[in-house]
């Protein structure tokens, strides 16, 4: 069996992908141990050849392409199901790793026996200046996702699915998968499968370099944007009332950080009226509505009952009521 399979989506990423290859290409296993598995989500430009012309010196790369567009979460879920390394980690095409040192950090994690295993992450700021981020400063002793998600989910944790090694077993056996055709599908799942997670280990060795992308379609505002954030926001809601009996303290955290994803609707006044329908739209096809709006509900009430987020009762709770009184006449009310 292949030790690590790393797992690539891409999607018009010739200016990145040939950068990131080799990157990988130049850590301290043999090419032998582990495979690159390349998911082209239907890009328009020179992705898919560069990646072929890499292939023809490489045989552990693979290229798998999709006959639609699935975006990241879809991509993902290919790579998922396409792995047969013994351990999966994600990388975005316009991001490398940040250790190179990858034999020996396999060897750790496969002492372990992990499901999962936690790093940290270095996070490019501006000009090339970068920042360390982690969820601690020393090594954790092995202990379940849940008790990892109690005694650390900090604003630190990260809900990134780079910052983790999984076991890929275990994802198959735990079988949930990213959200797909859609913006923001991450933070909800990488929640799910630490959690989960029998085994898990923090280990503060920085892994993976995270390089702030202006252009990024995750960092435009538009409505489709939006629309993905609410309904990540929602998805982090409904996993919250899931674990609400075996873990009311990770599910208080992932309320609350499910907020920040519902904050987002006061940028909706920034849209012009045919994107705010297009916004709706968008919202009303998921067959969520009426889930979303419970879950908004939910959100003002558990705002008013902790006292630790009066704050942010005051500066979101009127643009959540607003929101769903203009969603249930402009949406529901067209049906």
């Amino acid at each position: 069996m292949l030790k690590i399979s790393y797992i690539i989506p891409c999607y018009n990423g010739e200016r990145y992908i040939a950068d990131c290859l080799d990157n990988i290409l130049s850590q301290n296993l043999p090419e032998s141990d582990y495979e690159i598995v390349c998911v082209n989500d239907c890009s328009t430009d020179l992705t898919a050849d560069i990646i072929t012309q890499f292939r023809q010196k490489h045989q552990n790369i693979v290229l798998v392409q999709h006959s639609e567009n699935k975006r990241q979460g879809g991509a993902k879920n290919t790579g998922i199901r396409s792995a047969r390394g013994e351990y999966l980690v994600f990388i975005d095409q316009d991001d490398q790793l940040g250790n190179l040192n990858t034999a020996e950090i396999y060897q750790n994690v496969k002492n372990a026996e992990l499901d999962v295993a936690a790093f940290k992450f270095l996070v490019e700021l501006q000009a090339k200046r970068w920042y360390e981020k982690g969820t601690l400063d020393s090594e954790s002793p092995i202990m379940t996702g849940k008790e990892y998600c109690e005694q650390h989910a900090t604003p630190e944790i990260s809900f990134a699915p780079w910052s983790y090694w999984y076991r890929r077993e275990y994802l198959l056996k735990l079988n949930r998968w990213f959200a797909e055709k859609v913006m923001w599908e991450d933070a909800d799942w990488v929640a799910q499968a630490v959690f989960f997670a029998e085994k898990i280990k923090f280990f503060p060795i920085v892994v993976y370099r995270w390089a702030y992308n202006h252009i990024s379609i995750s960092h435009t505002i538009d409505y489709r944007t939006l629309a993905d954030m609410i309904l990540m926001g929602w998805r982090k809601f409904y996993f919250a009332n899931e674990i609400e009996q075996t873990s009311p303290v990770f599910s208080q955290i992932m309320k609350s950080d499910g907020l920040y994803n519902g904050a987002c609707i006061k940028n909706i006044w920034k849209l012009d009226s045919n994107a705010v329908k297009l916004f709706y739209l968008r919202i009303k096809t998921v067959n969520s509505t009426e889930q979303y709006i419970g879950s908004m509900r939910a959100i003002i009430k558990f705002l008013y009952r902790n006292n630790r987020f009066v704050c942010s009762a005051i500066k979101i709770t009127t643009p959540i009521i607003n929101f769903l009184r203009f969603f249930k006449r402009n949406v529901n009310g067209n049906s």
